[in-house]
């Protein structure tokens, strides 16, 4: 990438940083829970200037039916990156908005600061729009998941490697299991792309840097998902 470029990209970065800074240097890091939503509309407002027109930036829920006609619904997402050219909301009210999974293309997680406890609360949080899959009649359509912090405990990357594979790696109650993802993804990739939607794509940390999965296929044909870090 041209580093003209590179270096207009991450200057919005570095906005974020300086907006925050200014909020730290005025009411200290300890009252960071209670701007939370101000923090929130910070990502919004910078993405709303980014992406193109076609695709508006709110908060709110994702809505639907089940293969059973039960009316299944996500919890509140911080933010969700939805297509409003092609879908319309099923209710709004300024940016709050409760939407159709096939709508969706992105939803956002919003941390002030990441620790172990936070990062596996946002990935179970993740793991609950796995229920979309099974909509009637929507086999095309992805959900793309990531978690976004404005500052981390977690040392990089090997804290955040180490609390991804406790998390993928561990057979719990309520949680997907590693052989429930691999059982969705085999029916669902590389046909389409929906196997992707069970585990997190990225995890981006202002402080730190990114991390993005990728899905790789050993010789025996085994899925596997792969996550790196930038």
């Amino acid at each position: 990438m041209d580093k003209n470029i590179s270096n207009y990209f991450s200057s919005h970065s570095y906005e974020l940083m300086s907006k925050m800074q200014r909020l730290d240097y005025l009411i200290g890091r300890e009252h960071w829970l209670s701007v939370g939503n101000y923090k929130e509309e910070l990502l919004r407002s910078l993405l709303r200037n980014l992406l193109p027109k076609r695709y508006e930036v709110s908060t709110g829920f994702i809505l639907s039916l089940n293969e059973n006609g039960e009316q299944i619904k996500s919890k509140q997402q911080d933010i969700i990156v939805w297509d409003s050219n092609d879908f319309s909301a099923i209710f709004r009210d300024g940016d709050f908005v409760i939407i159709p999974p096939e709508a969706c293309r992105t939803v956002i997680e919003v941390k002030s600061t990441l620790t172990r406890r936070t990062l596996k609360k946002a990935l179970s949080s993740s793991d609950d729009l796995h229920k979309f899959m099974k909509t009637p009649g929507l086999y095309q359509f992805k959900i793309s998941k990531y978690i976004f912090s404005f500052g981390s405990e977690l040392n990089f990357p090997v804290g955040y490697f180490t609390s991804l594979c406790d998390f993928y790696d561990n057979d719990v109650d309520g949680q997907l299991s590693a052989s429930q993802r691999q059982e969705c993804t085999r029916q669902f990739w590389p046909s389409t792309e929906n196997g992707e939607n069970f585990t997190i794509d990225g995890i981006l940390s202002l402080n730190d840097g990114v991390i993005l999965r990728d899905i790789a296929i050993d010789s025996n044909e085994t899925i596997r998902f792969v996550f790196k870090s930038f």
